[in-house]
């Protein structure tokens, strides 16, 4: 099943920064028009100016992904905008991590619809528009946390393997109707994320150690995947019509290596949460 991104409308949420600004960007050098929605202004009017620079047009739509409302509004107003909707990138999302129960009830509730409920809401939103038309393709942000378990980042993997499990569902769900679904699930990626990040330890200490997330985003500066790369995975599994987007592929191995014998995988992630536990308290010298 081809598509065809000339002429064609995307929506990417988040996509003043990271992955969803180089996959706004991406999408528009493959000849999209791109609608930018983000909490941030100055920086979506940015990609805007960006994406107009390619000779595409461009729109910024201010969104807030967690409130359902405004999905709505956004997902009808990408339809109005040239009475057609091709492409809907969900991608905007939180880090959260800690003890499940340190963790208040209203932030559980804040990481679930930003992440995972913003995405239902979307489906359920533009579904019945794509089905009509018997084109489109749906894009979702997950993570590799929604294919293997993270102890230091429970509320975040959650949310993700929901992702997931609903992009696959979907998947058989339209299949042979026109439309494709691709989630994607890259490793470590060079993005802001944790300076959007909450964690709740089970002391009760400090919920931001900011050493310790001086040093998260050290690493991810560090070893993480340019967003360029991830996007460039994205188009390349659009065109290819696959459901799974592994942008390092060393991912699948980790996977197969869970499956293979899964007790021996969360004994395994067990020593290495015992080992990140300690680390983060040497650094922050308790």
């Amino acid at each position: 099943m081809s598509f065809d991104f000339n002429g064609t409308v995307a929506v990417v949420t988040g996509a003043a920064s990271g992955i969803g600004r180089a996959s706004a960007i991406r999408f528009a050098e493959e000849g999209c028009d791109v609608i930018v929605s983000d909490i941030n202004d100055d920086g979506g009017k940015e990609v805007v100016a960006e994406i107009e620079a390619l000779g595409r047009k461009a729109q910024y739509i201010h969104t807030d992904v967690a409130k359902r409302s405004e999905i709505e509004d956004l997902v009808a107003a990408s339809i109005d905008w040239q009475g057609h909707c091709d492409l809907f990138h969900s991608n905007a999302g939180i880090g959260m991590g800690g003890a499940p129960q340190a963790i208040p009830v209203e932030e559980w509730e804040k990481v679930l619809d930003i992440n995972l409920h913003s995405h239902i809401w979307t489906v359920r939103k533009l579904l019945p528009h794509m089905l009509e038309r018997g084109s489109g393709r749906l894009v979702h942000t997950a993570s590799s946390a929604g294919t293997i378990g993270f102890a230091m980042l429970i509320p975040y993997t959650v949310t993700k393997f929901g992702v997931v499990g609903l992009c696959e569902s979907l998947a058989s769900y339209v299949a042979d109707r026109g439309l494709g679904v691709h989630v994607v699930c890259p490793l470590l990626v060079n993005t802001n994320i944790f300076d959007r990040s909450w964690n709740y330890p089970e002391d009760g200490s400090e919920v931001v150690d900011e050493k310790f997330q001086e040093q998260v985003r050290t690493i991810f500066r560090e070893a993480g995947m340019a967003p360029e790369g991830v996007a460039a995975s994205i188009v390349d599994a659009i065109n290819g019509d696959h459901l799974y987007v592994f942008p390092h592929p060393e991912l699948k191995q980790m996977i197969e290596a869970k499956w293979a014998d899964p007790d021996a995988f969360v004994r395994n992630a067990a020593v290495q949460w015992q080992m990140q536990q300690e680390a983060a308290k040497a650094l922050s010298g308790s």
